[in-house]
């Protein structure tokens, strides 16, 4: 079994996701686990630390104020 696991910056999302992955892990100890997150959030230290492979990609926010430029984002 392959898995990958999509992490932001903070606890909320790194440490709910590291506990799946962990029951993965154990019972099905021949899944492939990755990590994707960036350089800069709690993932960079916590994914490793746990035994994962960590995958960074660059990441910018999304303007809050509705504009043509957020509509248009997607494309």
């Amino acid at each position: 079994m392959r898995a990958l696991f999509a992490v932001t910056r903070t606890g909320g999302h790194v440490v709910p996701a590291l506990g799946v992955a962990e029951t993965l892990r154990e019972r099905v100890p021949q899944s492939r686990i990755c990590f994707v997150g960036t350089k800069q959030g709690l993932e960079a230290r916590l994914v490793p630390l746990a035994g994962f492979e960590l995958n960074t990609i660059p990441v910018a926010g999304l303007s809050r104020r509705l504009d043509m430029g957020l509509l248009l984002f997607p494309w």
